[in-house]
């Protein structure tokens, strides 16, 4: 009877002497990562679009800080903006699966997602301007240009010859 417990206990600390040593072997071997917020801060790893729009017109720190503050300003009224679009398209999406169709709703969730996909345009474009306030003229050409390239013709890239944009 002890034979039979004494062999259950030894295999039992074999397997988790295995596993102990493995984990530890993991641990040791694999480099640590940062923390997630720090990845984007990394210089060897990509930046976030306000780091990019900073290098990318060389912005000074006082000009770099008051970007700082306008996208802290839009992003905080575009993430709202974005709830409720979702929320109205989750909306129009389950009148769409009614099989008794609410002409009336269906056609008042549509205008609501086009208002709000207005207003989240509008909201970009506002940002657009309050940063272009901060911008000498040559820095201004280069803010345009950026936005342009976000705003492309998927399909086309504008290289087409009947695009209007």
């Amino acid at each position: 009877m002890q034979k039979k417990y004494f062999g259950i206990i030894i295999t039992t600390i074999v397997v988790l002497l295995v596993c102990n040593i493995t984990t530890l072997v993991l641990l040791v071997s694999k480099p640590p990562q940062p923390p997630v917020n720090e990845m984007y801060h990394h210089p060897e790893k990509g930046h976030k679009k306000s780091c990019f729009l900073k290098e990318k017109l060389q912005l000074t720190p006082q000009q770099a800080a008051t970007f700082d503050s306008i996208k802290n300003i839009y992003r905080n009224r575009a993430k709202e903006m974005d709830r409720q679009l979702k929320n109205t398209q989750r909306e129009y999406i389950m009148l769409l699966s009614n099989d008794d169709k609410d002409t009336a709703a269906l056609n008042l969730a549509r205008k609501t997602v086009l208002n709000t996909q207005d207003s989240l345009f509008g909201i970009i474009m506002q940002q657009y301007q309050d940063y272009r306030n901060v911008l000498d003229t040559s820095r201004q050409e280069q803010l345009k240009e950026v936005y342009l390239e976000m705003f492309k013709c998927k399909d086309c890239k504008h290289n087409n010859a009947e695009c209007k944009h």
